[in-house]
């Protein structure tokens, strides 16, 4: 029958005048079954029946810990505008959670001012002090989520710790022994510093998500970093690349049945590491480990001693897999590693460009090592090898350096225009399955495309033949010794019966040309050379 100001209720007094009178107030902590007005009456009260104090609403209150407890954030916040909410000292053990069902309790500081130290939770001691963060979110506006100053021991287990401008946390002590991070989420990746341990030696990762926790970071054993940002998946590096950034793997990665999707210039940089995937391509969607859509220019390197990173595509299906899909309007350039399939390494519409490393089909029936349609493709260094290492149909395809080797057919036209050049060499793969009945180019006479022959080297004579142009009538001879000894080169044809003849005439004359020091033992007028 008595009503109480505001719904509020009598509170017991701690100290002062009044100690032990009651108050109205409210309630905001308790400890077991004992309830309190502040945390601070809490902590100092004596009470021994339970050792967390759990909040009962949000709060607004500096607390300086120096006795052990829990605090349970149970879903509310307490907050501060002073430079710090929490100070953990002495030999106090501070540890931090929160049972609510959300876990969306907070410790909370919005000081203004420029204090250095400005946190959440401060800590500091002689090796006594101690921090641990289970649950909740702890989060300062103007400094360190946690600030660990001097010997004071942190571990995050799990929870969230936010600062401002990449202040998540600070480990004052040059020293991992003193700040452990097992779990938990971070605003930014200041723990992969060496000032911290990290469980499993793994790294704080950048998470990429539809939810709150875009942008975050957490533990996990990295697969890719741009610049000196992790990241837990390709998929979340892939997504988080900017444009003309560079992707580095640091770990290889079984994408399962995934296609990356590429739509801006990137660079991926292998670092020796393999990147699978066992995607099956269907009539009208094509699928590879990645596919490159109008637009796209990926530019694939490896900057391991090795060089042997690869893409590597492991589906059987047989018409639209690839090991990467490159559409009208996208440009795929190799510089190193391998990009592979099981019936073709590369699809093409678009633009191919191969400078270096390997391109490759891994069946030895039916694979394609390029298979390009309406698209331009041109090798300048590295191997493309398959049982036809290229396939050109309605499209170009340019030669001028590097290897095209096949196991049938080199090079595969449909109403093609192919051109060699250079340094190119067009030859029979050495894998043991090649066919002893291997031509470079295919079908016979190349029907219906246009092969221009440049240069190059070319394991048969079959661009001698029926639909080939060879610069200035030259022709395809045998290479004799070299690195190219027994290959076929193009040279400019001789005429071997006008040849014949000149010889027989120049030693004709050279058996009727006389011998003389001065001419004097000769008739007058009689030609002669002298012994020099």
């Amino acid at each position: 029958g008595i009503e109480r100001a505001d719904g509020k209720t009598l509170v017991k007094v701690v100290g002062g005048d009044y100690d032990g009178y009651y108050t109205l107030g409210e309630y905001v902590c308790s400890i077991g079954d004992n309830l309190y007005a502040s945390v601070n009456e809490a902590k100092n009260s004596g009470d021994t029946s339970a050792d967390t104090i759990k909040l009962l609403k949000d709060i607004d209150e500096y607390v300086y810990f120096d006795k052990s407890w829990t605090l349970d954030l149970n879903g509310y916040t307490i907050s501060q505008t002073g430079w710090t909410t929490l100070f953990v000292a002495g030999n106090a053990e501070l540890t931090i959670t929160d049972t609510s069902a959300d876990k969306t309790g907070k410790v909370s500081n919005t000081y203004e001012g420029d204090n250095s130290k400005a946190s959440a939770v401060y800590v500091v001691s002689d090796n006594t002090a101690k921090l641990v963060v289970e649950a909740g979110t702890l989060e300062s506006s103007n400094g360190y989520g946690i600030y660990n100053d001097g010997a004071g021991y942190v571990i995050v287990n799990g929870g969230t710790v936010k600062g401002a401008d990449g202040k998540s946390v600070l480990n004052y002590m040059d020293n991992g022994n003193y700040f452990t991070i097992n779990g938990g989420k971070f605003s930014d990746d200041a723990g992969n510093a060496g000032r911290y341990t990290r469980a499993d030696g793994q790294v704080l990762v950048r998470i990429v998500s539809d939810d709150d926790t875009n942008g975050l970071f957490q533990l996990a054993t990295a697969v890719a970093k741009i610049g000196d940002t992790y990241y837990g998946s390709l998929a979340d590096a892939v997504a988080d690349v900017p444009e003309d950034g560079t992707i580095q793997m640091v770990a290889d990665e079984d994408m399962g049945d995934t296609t990356f999707v590429i739509d801006k210039k990137v660079t991926l940089d292998l670092n020796g590491k393999t990147i699978t995937s066992s995607k099956d391509g269907a009539s009208g969607a094509r699928a590879g480990v990645f596919s490159l859509v109008e637009g796209a220019d990926l530019t694939v390197t490896d900057s391991s001693d090795s060089k042997n990173g690869a893409i590597s595509s492991t589906s059987t299906e047989s018409v639209s897999t690839a090991g990467i899909i490159v559409a009208a309007g996208a440009q795929l350039t190799l510089e190193a590693g391998t990009i592979k399939g099981t019936y073709k390494g590369i699809y093409n519409e678009g633009t191919v460009v191969v400078n270096g490393g390997t391109v490759s089909a891994t069946d030895t029936s039916d694979g394609i090592g390029i298979r390009s349609y309406k698209g331009t493709t041109t090798v300048a260094g590295g191997t493309v090898e398959a049982y036809r290492a290229i396939y050109e149909g309605h499209g170009t395809t340019t030669v001028t350096g590097g290897a095209v080797e096949g196991l049938q057919y080199a090079i595969y036209l449909d109403n093609a225009t192919v051109t060699i050049s250079d340094t190119a060499v067009i030859d029979k793969s050495s894998d043991p399955n090649a066919s002893s009945d291997f031509k470079t180019f295919g079908p016979a006479n190349v029907s219906g495309s246009t092969v221009n022959i440049n240069g190059g080297y070319y394991y048969d004579t079959v661009a001698n033949g029926e639909g080939f142009t060879r610069a200035d009538g030259r022709t395809l001879v045998t290479v004799v010794g070299g690195d190219y000894d027994g290959y076929y080169m193009l040279v400019k044809a001789v005429d071997k019966t006008s040849l014949a003849a000149a010889i027989a005439a120049a030693e004709a004359d050279k058996a009727a040309t006389a011998v003389s020091a001065d001419g004097e033992d000769l008739a007058p007028t009689t030609p002669y050379v002298n012994q020099d």
